[in-house]
């Protein structure tokens, strides 16, 4: 019986998306039974093909795959232990590119289903500051003004998600803060479309098929969102990226009008 052992992930959520769980189960069907190890609470990304999901018990702060930050040797020594495993994949995706290399690298699913918890318009504010990246933000009165004209102006129904750690919450808004990957891929599911500054939950919603519409600094996040980290066609609008504004640790930050010009566009 071969049974396979993978992980534990301790990357960025995006490259998890479209750089690890895809990987994973397409490599499914070379095994018997898998484990899977990545961090608490994001079983539902692995739960249609894993055997068994096991939680890494890491600080979320800590979990950076360009300099490292723990020490995953002695989980998984721990776990070959127990489990009897004859296959290992190791996390390494911050060597790899599996999206450069077609769809015959990875598989991917719908995450999600329409339910009655939908939503016209699902906002992340994101407001983080790990690896020097703050300037990336969405500064909350911008938010406040946004939202404030999809409801009065268009009659949308706003939501506000994330993780309270790392995002805002906008008061007005419904609160879907912190709520579980479970519930948070069904209301996905079932909404309009998402803005904000591009971050992990922009990334989800393409694999929940909600439309996109958000900025960045780099061509290669836009092209990222547009196309490689896109696989069902999801309609995404963002901004003309520059270089020069990642080199120079700046963000190009929307107008309102860019913002409502877009979010008629896609409604």
């Amino acid at each position: 019986m071969r049974k396979c052992l993978a992980g534990p992930y301790i990357g960025e959520f995006g490259w998890e998306l479209f750089n690890w769980q895809g990987y994973l189960r397409k490599r499914r069907s070379d095994y018997d039974y898998m484990t899977v190890i990545s961090r608490p609470g994001h079983a539902a990304l692995y739960e249609d093909f894993a055997d068994e999901f096991i939680e890494c018990p890491a600080r979320l702060d800590r979990l950076n795959m360009w300099k490292g930050g723990i020490d995953v040797a002695p989980i998984v020594e721990r776990e070959k232990d127990r489990g009897g495993y004859t296959d290992f994949i190791p996390f390494d995706s911050y060597k790899w590119r599996n999206w450069q290399r077609g769809s015959q690298e990875q598989a991917f699913i719908r995450y999600g289903k329409n339910t009655i918890l939908e939503c016209d318009i699902l906002i992340h504010v994101r407001s983080c500051f790990h690896c020097r990246s703050g300037f990336r933000n969405w500064q909350k009165e911008d938010a406040e003004a946004y939202a404030e004209w999809a409801q009065m102006k268009l009659g949308c129904s706003v939501a506000s998600i994330g993780k309270s750690e790392t995002s805002l919450y906008i008061p007005g808004t419904t609160d879907m803060m912190n709520v579980s990957l479970g519930v948070l891929v069904d209301f996905m599911a079932s909404s309009r479309l998402i803005i904000g500054s591009q971050s992990g939950p922009h990334h989800l919603a393409a694999l929940c098929r909600l439309p996109i519409i958000a900025w960045q600094t780099k061509p290669e996040h836009a092209e990222r969102l547009s196309k490689h980290w896109n696989p069902f066609g999801v309609k995404t609008i963002t901004n003309a990226t520059d270089i020069s504004y990642w080199k120079q640790r700046k963000h190009w930050q929307p107008s309102l009008e860019w913002m409502q010009e877009a979010t008629v566009e896609m409604l």
